[in-house]
């Protein structure tokens, strides 16, 4: 995951077929994602 994050991806899918709980899974996902992409981001540059 930190290399796909310095490479600059931007989405990250978590697939589940047919989760008991899909609103478990969504969690359980996100909290993953969020404890192992602590990469920051360079600031966007204005237009």
């Amino acid at each position: 995951l930190p290399a796909a994050a310095a490479a600059g991806v931007h989405w990250y899918i978590i697939e589940h077929d047919q989760p008991r709980d899909p609103a478990k899974v969504i969690q359980t996902g996100a909290d993953y994602l969020r404890e192992h992409l602590t990469v920051s981001h360079p600031a966007r540059a204005q237009r």
